[in-house]
């Protein structure tokens, strides 16, 4: 945190997006566990969480509740709840802001656990952090042009392993999700504006196009079933 706040220089922060992957980070609570946020500008939450105890005392205006929690958790956490940014050591001496778009690339696909397979439609049956579920599926129907778009997108990349375009069906209007396995080093959220570049001319006016990531597991289960996009 003191190297990238200081420097600021992208491959410095990418060292934070490693850090914080591997990381337990302090989070102050309310009673019954509630994660404590701030709002902001915009009137959306911003979740607190600090490196240490000492980050943790230097914004607390005294005795304060905290639980531990794992880096891309929080990051789930904080997507969930329509969070804006989680902000890192508010009060100093050393932080910064992971904004949406960062703790998007930074949640944990291994939130996501592989239930098993629908062999007569081909749905992949996945569980998530609140135990309901949901089903990639090969989508009902996709324009040609924007797969051909994806595909053109995805060809001129060397850290994309694999990518599927996939229907992810849970609570509320199926909708399209790009699922990809990135290969190592790579940063996602370069490869996700790249995606949403490509496709943003193909969608429907507020059509989303969700991207979620996948790791070798999850990508070869896919792969059985459904034709990679590349």
């Amino acid at each position: 945190m003191r190297v990238a706040t200081e420097s600021g220089k992208p491959d410095d922060r990418q060292a934070i997006y490693e850090a914080f992957r591997g990381s337990v980070v302090i989070v102050p609570i309310r009673h019954e566990h509630e994660v404590r946020a701030v709002r902001g500008n915009d009137g959306r939450p911003m979740v607190l969480a600090f490196t240490d105890l000492q980050a943790l005392a230097a914004w607390a205006s005294g005795p304060v509740s905290w639980a531990s929690i794992r880096g891309p958790d929080l990051a789930w956490f904080a997507i969930e709840h329509g969070a804006r940014a989680v902000v890192l050591n508010p009060g100093g001496p050393f932080g910064g802001e992971l904004d949406f778009r960062e703790l998007d690339a930074l949640a944990d696909s291994d939130a996501l656990q592989l239930k098993g397979i629908d062999p007569s439609s081909g749905a992949v049956r996945m569980e998530v952090r609140d135990s309901s579920t949901f089903q990639l599926r090969p989508p009902s129907y996709v324009p040609g042009a924007l797969v051909t778009a994806l595909r053109e997108a995805l060809a001129k990349r060397d850290d994309v392993d694999r990518a599927f375009l996939l229907e992810a069906a849970r609570a509320g209007r199926p909708h399209l999700t790009l699922g990809l396995a990135l290969a190592p080093g790579a940063d996602p959220s370069e490869v996700v504006r790249a995606a949403g570049r490509a496709a943003e001319a193909h969608l429907a006016a507020n059509e989303p196009l969700d991207v979620l990531p996948l790791n070798e597991g999850l990508a070869s289960s896919l792969a059985e079933k459904v034709e990679p996009l590349w």
